[in-house]
């Protein structure tokens, strides 16, 4: 099973999730290429939106920590975007370097759902642990599709085996080429027992096309049209940080089914960066108007100066109009009314200002909880509904 196969399915996939505005990133080797043109292929057919412009989506395959400086500007404008699920479509360790960029750039554990192309990548090989903190505060949580593996008795006779002449938990993919090398060699006995060349490679590929069985990856049969195994689950697998150990290690979310009557199958929650299990907005900070995040504020000695300026203005005038009323109008001896007078209209403004202050004033306070915490301390409290 090809990994272009399951990325033309991942539209599908975002689309089920409820994700409808995504941001893309690939490298420009055959790998990236191959993956982007796959999964992009479909995402208006599903109506995900692209929210980064095609000359924003790429990078070279060669990245290290020095020269990925040089592609800030094309972070930035991915992180402009406010898109909240990062499609990575880049290998190990230059994954891990694009991740460590937008670390650096200010983004943090929360702000974005990083979708890679493998379970491995989520569990950090071929990383340095040097910067791996940088990683675990921004890619968490991270999320891959994958085939199903170690599937059934005989799944589970291919990883007992594997473990123990190995010593090793085994990868994912060496259930998949298992399951190749079986097929092949079935496919070579198929077509000998019918008495056809084995040399010949359409008969092979003729023979390849008929075969079906239980694999380590489930029931394996291919596409007669393709060379895709038709799968009927792929594993959504995500990433979260072990409490013991501090690892990054993945779990089983669900399971991804594009051809049954129910696209996914729940088996655990997915939780998010900030620990909650509710799908947040497609975009950050979609209701602040501000274009800085409140991690980016910081307190200097030239604002604080300004800020305390401002308000040193603001008091002054206070104080100097305060001083001048006092003088004019509230340091007027008031006089005796003896007769009667029409009212002017300074009167008139008085009057309706004293109306309007005390409604504000109303509108203002006092605080409901204090007031309530303190009566229903009284003894007649119980007799009455405070709330």
């Amino acid at each position: 099973m090809s990994n272009r196969y399951i990325y033309s399915l991942t539209s599908l996939l975002l689309k089920a999730l409820g994700w409808r505005k995504i941001c893309f990133l690939y490298s420009d080797d055959v790998s990236g290429k191959s993956a982007y043109s796959a999964l992009i292929g479909n995402a208006e057919q599903y109506n995900i939106e692209i929210l980064n412009s095609e000359n924003s989506r790429v990078v070279p395959a060669d990245l290290n920590r020095t020269n990925i400086k040089n592609y800030s500007d094309l972070l930035q404008t991915i992180i402009d975007t406010q898109a909240r699920l990062l499609v990575l479509l880049l290998l190990p360790p230059v994954l891990y370097y694009a991740i460590e960029e937008l670390y650096d750039m200010g983004l943090r554990k929360g702000d974005l759902v990083i979708l890679v192309q493998s379970q491995e990548m989520i569990t950090l090989i071929q990383y340095d642990f040097l910067y791996e903190y940088k990683v675990k505060e921004t890619a968490v949580p991270m999320m891959a599709v994958s085939g199903r593996n170690w599937v059934g008795k005989v799944g589970e006779f291919a990883y007992t085996e594997i473990v123990s002449r190995y010593n090793g938990v085994p990868f994912a993919n060496t259930c998949s080429g298992y399951d190749a090398a079986y097929l092949i060699g079935i496919a070579l006995e198929y077509t000998i027992n019918q008495g056809y060349d084995y040399n010949d490679p359409y008969q092979i590929n003729s023979a390849i096309r008929v075969q079906k069985f239980a694999g380590c990856t489930g029931i394996v049969s291919i596409n007669k049209n393709s060379n895709d195994r038709v799968m009927d689950a792929f594993d959504i697998m995500v990433g979260k940080i072990d409490k013991n150990s501090g690892s990054m290690i993945s779990y089983k979310m669900g399971e991804f089914r594009p051809f049954g009557s129910t696209l996914l199958a729940i088996n655990a929650p997915f939780i998010y960066g900030d620990g909650s299990t509710v799908k947040p907005d497609d975009l950050r900070n979609q209701n602040n108007k501000c274009p800085f995040p409140d991690k980016l504020v910081r307190t200097f000695a030239k604002g604080r100066i300004l800020i305390f300026s401002i308000c040193f203005m603001f008091a002054l005038v206070s104080f100097i109009a305060t001083a001048f009323i006092w003088k004019n109008w509230w340091n007027i001896t008031i006089k005796e009314l003896k007769e009667k007078q029409e009212i002017s209209l300074q009167d008139i403004i008085v009057e309706t200002t004293i109306g309007i202050e005390f409604f504000q004033f109303a509108a203002m306070g006092p605080d409901i909880a204090p007031i309530n915490s303190f009566l229903l301390r009284l003894p007649f409290a119980n007799m009455y509904f405070l709330d």
